[in-house]
Parts: C-alpha cells; sequence; structure tokens
C-alpha cells in the first residue's frame, strides 16, 4: 500500500499482480478512493480488468467501498461535513462494442473483429458526412450509419 501511495503522489502508473482471493480490488479501490478524495478531487482513476466479471466484481467492491465510507465517515462530524470525502462517485464501465452494440444487424454478428469493424465503419466521421449529405430517409441512413449514435 505504501508503493501505490507513493506511486499516486508521483502521478505515475502501475500494474498489480496477485493472485485470486487475496483482497487486492477493496484494498486498492479504498485507498484510492480516499487518497483522490482528500489531495486530488479532480484526478481520475482507469481500472482496467480483463474479463466482464472481473469488471462486474470491481463495481460489486466499488459499490461496498462507497457504502462503507458512508457509514464509517458518519460517527466523524469534522469529515462527514466535507461533501467531497463521503460524496458519490461516477465510475464508468467500458466494454468491447462486441458486448456493448444495439445496432440490429452489427450486434448479430458472431466475430468480434467484424463488429468492430462494422461499428467503426457506421460511425465514422467520414461515413456519417457522406450518409446525410446523400440521403434524408432515416431508413436509409439506419443502413447505412448509426442510428443509436446518431441520435445519442
Amino acid at each position: 500500500m505504501r508503493t501505490l501511495k507513493s506511486l499516486l503522489d508521483n502521478e505515475g502508473h502501475g500494474i498489480l499482480e496477485m493472485p485470486t482471493g487475496t483482497g487486492k480490488t477493496v484494498c486498492l479501490l479504498s485507498l484510492t478512493i480516499s487518497y483522490i478524495k482528500f489531495k486530488k478531487p479532480n484526478f481520475k482513476l482507469v481500472y482496467c480488468t480483463r474479463t466482464i466479471v472481473e469488471m462486474e466484481k470491481t463495481l460489486e467492491e466499488l459499490k461496498f467501498v462507497m457504502k462503507q465510507r458512508k457509514i464509517d465517515f458518519k460517527d466523524q462530524p469534522e469529515l462527514a461535513k466535507d461533501p467531497g470525502l463521503v460524496s458519490s462517485l461516477l465510475a464508468l464501465c467500458l466494454s468491447s462494442r462486441k458486448n456493448m452494440c444495439i445496432h440490429p444487424t452489427v450486434s448479430q454478428e458472431e466475430d468480434r473483429a467484424t463488429v468492430d469493424s462494422e461499428c467503426r465503419r457506421l460511425t465514422s466521421p467520414w461515413n456519417r458526412s457522406a450518409v446525410k449529405s446523400q440521403t434524408q430517409d432515416i431508413e436509409d441512413i439506419d443502413q447505412k450509419a448509426c442510428v443509436f449514435f446518431e441520435n445519442f
């Protein structure tokens, strides 16, 4: 944990590898969130996982840590008054296009590379400009560009 704090102080990057079940996720999140809330409120943390299951587990741990912070700081009025220490945290979970795509035809593709390339093709700025200049028919646009991206 001292090494992690030193890493945060120096705004460095780090990779931690340990066996499963050692409690590293909750420890890392607890220390990092406390550090961020106390020292660098605008700091961003990027936490990468290899699988969707690991991502879901990390979000569970994050919810636990944030809930526990509210409980722990409730009995410390001098800390509870500081909204930065007990406020909520914005956490985003990002996954591959294959897992996130909702386009009716692209999402049905089995091959991840096909989903990636089709998504890039439908959402690329040059393709979107060309489609918009060529047609106003919404169904035609949906076939040549991603309507979900356009309407976001």
